[in-house]
This record gives C-alpha cells, sequence and structure tokens, in this order.
C-alpha cells in the first residue's frame, strides 16, 4: 500500500458494546500505529516472468485505549490490484471496509475501534500482476535491455500509516534460490536502498520453502522523510527476451513464394 490518508472521527462506546455507561474515547490516527509489516510473496513460472505476480499483507500494529476509534482511507493502489481483503486481531473491531477498486478510482476505507488490550492489529492483502509501467504495479518487467528483468518497486516511499520514529519492515519471499547477486540470469540485485534502512536477511535461500528471503527494518521510521524518493528496489535478471515466432500460416505463405519463385527461374533457364 503506498499511500494512507486518513478521516478522524470520535466514536461513543455505550453499554450495548459491553462497556458500563458512555466512555471517553480518543481519535485513532497514525500516531497510534506502532509498526508496520509489509511482506510480499512474488512467484512466477520461470525466467520470462510473464505470469510474475506478488500476494502482499501489510500489517499494523495499533495502541490505544478500549473504546478508541479511527477512520482511515487507502490511496495510491495499483490498477493491477485483485483478491483484496483485511482481517484484524481480537483486539479491534474492524467495520465499513470499502476494498480499492476502479469504481472508487482505487480508494478504499475502513474504520479501527479498540475493543481488546491484546491482538491490536489490522492486516490487509490483495494480489498484484506484472505490468510493464510502473504506475500500474508493484512488480513491473522491463525488456528494454534485451532481457526479462523483473523489477521490484519500492513499497515504502510516500508517507505510511506509521507513527514518527516507529518500526517499519519490510519482507520480500521470491520463489527459487535468488541468494547469487548480480547481473547475470538468475541472479538477484538490489538496486536501492536508503541509508536508514538496516539489512536484516539480503537474498537468503532457504531450501525447505525453495524461498529467497530479502528483509530490511527501519527502527526509527519518519513518515515524512520519504514523499518523494525510493526506499527499497531490486531486479531479478531473466532469460533474454526471444524474437517473436512467426505463425505457421506466415511460414507456410513464404514457403509458397520460395517454391514460385525457383519455378520461374527454372522456366526462364530452359
Amino acid at each position: 500500500m503506498r499511500g494512507f490518508k486518513r478521516n478522524t472521527k470520535m466514536v461513543l462506546m455505550l453499554t450495548g458494546l459491553g462497556f458500563t455507561g458512555m466512555v471517553n474515547a480518543s481519535v485513532l490516527t497514525n500516531s497510534n500505529i506502532d509498526s508496520r509489516l509489509h511482506s510480499s510473496n512474488i512467484s512466477f513460472s520461470d525466467l520470462t516472468f510473464f505470469d510474475a505476480k506478488a500476494v502482499i499483507t501489510t500489517t499494523m500494529q495499533f495502541s490505544g485505549n478500549i473504546g478508541d476509534s479511527g477512520s482511515f482511507v487507502t490511496t495510491g493502489q495499483r490498477d493491477t490490484i485483485a483478491n483484496y481483503s483485511m482481517s484484524s486481531g481480537s483486539g479491534i473491531s474492524l467495520t465499513s471496509i470499502s476494498a480499492p477498486s476502479a469504481i472508487n478510482n482505487y480508494i478504499g476505507s475502513f474504520d479501527v475501534t479498540i475493543t481488546g488490550t491484546t491482538n491490536d492489529f489490522v492486516s490487509f492483502t490483495k494480489e498484484l500482476a506484472v505490468a510493464t509501467a510502473a504506475e500500474d504495479s508493484n512488480i513491473m518487467l522491463d525488456t528494454s535491455t534485451g532481457f526479462n528483468t523483473l523489477k521490484f518497486l519500492s513499497p515504502g516511499s510516500g508517507p505510511k500509516a506509521l507513527k514518527t520514529n516507529g518500526v517499519f519492515t519490510i519482507t520480500q519471499l521470491i520463489a527459487g534460490d535468488w541468494s547469487s547477486q548480480g547481473t547475470g540470469v538468475g541472479q538477484a540485485e538490489l538496486t536501492s536502498l536508503s541509508s536508514d534502512w538496516v539489512v536484516t536477511k539480503s537474498f537468503v535461500y532457504d531450501s525447505v520453502s525453495n524461498k529467497t528471503q530479502f528483509e530490511a527494518i527501519n527502527y526509527l521510521y519518519s513518515p515524512t522523510a520519504y514523499p518523494n524518493l525510493t526506499i527499497l528496489t531490486f531486479a531479478l535478471h531473466g532469460t533474454a527476451v526471444s524474437a517473436v515466432p512467426l505463425p505457421s500460416v506466415v511460414w507456410l505463405f513464404l514457403t509458397g513464394l520460395g517454391v514460385l519463385s525457383f519455378n520461374r527461374r527454372k522456366k526462364v533457364i530452359n
């Protein structure tokens, strides 16, 4: 999720919700989000990356008192978004969910109310398909160099729903073994990483899951530090771009022309 705005409102919790009398409720804002985990699970069939997709889950840990409530709006979603869903821990009531889609110009919204003292988290999951333009997806297929290159765009640029000095973790799980780093076929390349992020796993392969993990953490994240900057990007280098094969009808047509040309030349010689 690339952008996050908020609308705020005061919610008064009544007896019907399990509280005695009326409770003084505070408004939840981004300042009530202590940590944010952005996790991507990236898969594809082969090194052409034609069917690549990323299943992305973002989890936010809230802090506050029982009865605190707020409304949030999600912005900056990608056009290839699909299968969007939200969930919460037992200490959160999640209501009024509007999933981002073409109908609402990819702007979603939801309401959060703290109902318990533990498991106060909210998660949302979405699926993004590979695209050829950066504005359409977090994963982009680039063939400009003559090779199929799968590029991963930063999930952390722009202000995020996270308090100042909150903990922001980005973890990427990639199908297959990408522990070799470089620009050759089958290698991973870290192309940019802002200096205040600490790399905790640098393309570490796990043979049991057959996945490679990259992870970076910012322990003192500033939501206003990156309005237009890229925090994290990396690329997977695939095979050379193949020439587009001609359809069989075209090959038959060209073969026919060759036969006609040969017969014509034969008559001239005779």
